[in-house]
């Protein structure tokens, strides 16, 4: 799989451990940082 380009944008893998959560998992993504897309405000 190659990996896409982000001009102007750093992308970072982070690990997020979720404070409260009711879901069963130990461990969640969260795909979005700031607002740079997908921003529905």
């Amino acid at each position: 799989m190659q990996t896409p380009e982000f001009v102007g944008i750093t992308p970072h893998d982070v690990l997020a451990k979720p404070a409260a959560s009711s879901m069963p998992f130990r461990w969640t993504v969260n795909p979005w940082r700031d607002r740079t897309h997908a921003c529905f405000h």
